[in-house]
């Protein structure tokens, strides 16, 4: 599959991913009263916020390796939503990186709800970045996708 074909298949990856996170904190959050729940379901998340930062690593890599030398071949130049989607890409993996982190020490030891909370916090500065970075790439599939694909683009 092309970049293109992979854009709102790996959307769909990632948004319900970062559901299923959401969830399990909220699940959490909400059993607090038992601390053994409050763990396993946070240990859940560990394996799908690995998976997650495998998707979202592999997807930027792809678009370096392809979107990005295309533009520019194009335009001579980057264009303004290229240079927006590099500063978030690193933005949402820092913060994925920063999110598991944090991880261990919330499912370690005894139970903290201000811990489970700054994880809530975490991960919906996650959220807001990938959702901000989505926006201006759909701003620059709408406007560029025609020029950059021939073929015609969209996302979701």
């Amino acid at each position: 599959m092309g970049l293109l074909s992979e854009l709102t298949y790996t959307h769909m990856e990632v948004f319900s991913t970062m559901e299923a996170i959401g969830r399990s904190i909220a699940q959490a959050q909400r059993a607090r009263e038992d601390e053994g729940e409050v763990h396993a379901l946070l240990r859940e998340i560990v394996p799908r916020a690995l998976l997650l930062r495998q998707r979202l690593q592999a997807t930027f890599d792809r678009e370096r390796e392809h979107l990005y030398p295309r533009v520019r071949r194009i335009f001579g130049s980057e264009v303004e939503e290229i240079e927006g989607l590099k500063r978030y890409a690193e933005q949402v993996l820092e913060q994925l990186d920063h999110f598991m982190d944090e991880l261990p020490a919330a499912t370690r030891g005894r139970y903290h709800p201000v811990r489970l909370a700054y994880l809530a916090l975490l991960f919906d500065e996650l959220a807001e970045l990938y959702e901000s970075r989505t926006e201006i790439e759909r701003r620059f599939y709408e406007t560029y996708s025609t020029i950059v694909f021939p073929g015609g683009a969209a996302t979701d």
